[in-house]
């Protein structure tokens, strides 16, 4: 698949996890919903909050993986993933953290068929891999971007994926 489509459909995911228009608010695209619940099969518990155009997803998947999902912004909107699994090694180098973010997310892509598209989200960051460096920019396409991260916090860390219209 082209990059192009692939971004196009990043973006229209992006788009689609804010309520849209018909949800009463003063932005174009809605407030923000869930893109997860605790119906599916490898959700082992979740809770979403929202506050104006502010929402926060809380899952823990089968594999007792832990994702932290923040949505925010109006006219240009940012979701930020924030991973926490026991499989993170805090001595990796920067291609380790950026695979294991891909891998997460591809997981994801095997929550159920809905959540598939993030297959895309994988490969348009891993056509980046000649330009990976952890907490800068990568562009994905034109006006969409990405940035990958890692908090290391005593025994615990986490990878943070950020996906932002630019």
């Amino acid at each position: 698949m082209s990059s192009k489509i692939a971004v196009l459909s990043i973006i229209s995911f992006l788009f689609l996890s804010c309520g849209g228009p018909s949800q009463k608010s003063n932005c174009p695209l809605g407030k923000p919903t869930p893109i997860f619940n605790q119906d599916l099969a490898k959700v082992k518990s979740h809770a979403f909050t929202a506050n104006g155009q502010k929402g926060l997803e809380n899952v823990v998947f089968s594999d007792e993986s832990h994702l932290e999902l923040i949505q925010d912004g109006c006219d240009k909107i940012s979701q930020e993933f924030r991973f926490k699994t026991d499989k993170f090694n805090s001595e990796w180098s920067a291609n380790q953290w950026f695979e294991a973010g891909i891998e997460r997310i591809r997981f994801m892509a095997n929550v159920s068929e809905q959540h598939a598209i993030f297959n895309q989200w994988a490969d348009a960051l891993n056509a980046q891999q000649n330009s990976w460096k952890l907490s800068g920019p990568l562009e994905l396409g034109p006006g969409f971007s990405a940035k990958v991260d890692r908090i290391i916090s005593g025994k615990e860390a986490y990878i943070i994926i950020v996906f932002f219209q630019s």
